[in-house]
């Protein structure tokens, strides 16, 4: 089994930086941000298996969003190795 990293921010920036290293380090990623469309097109550019990420839509700064989502993550998932926050807000 992988291990999974949580990356908020993904779309852009240093969390797509960060995406691309744990990717090419063999986690399965769970990646949050705000921009669904740009996040695709990042994951078609770079070819990667979309088997391994899952994309989320989440604006961090909504606590209903947040609930939702943490909701959502507990039920996928049975433990995250790596939590890294780089969303600004």
């Amino acid at each position: 089994m992988n291990r999974v990293a949580l990356v908020t921010g993904a779309t852009g920036g240093m969390g797509k930086e960060i995406v691309k290293a744990l990717y090419n380090h063999n986690y399965d990623l769970i990646t949050i941000g705000r921009n669904e469309k740009k996040f695709q097109e990042f994951l078609i550019s770079e070819n990667y298996d979309k088997n391994h990420i899952s994309f989320y839509k989440c604006d961090i700064t909504k606590l209903a969003q947040l609930e939702i989502l943490k909701q959502t993550i507990c039920k996928n998932y049975k433990q995250i190795d790596v939590l890294i926050n780089c969303a600004g807000g």
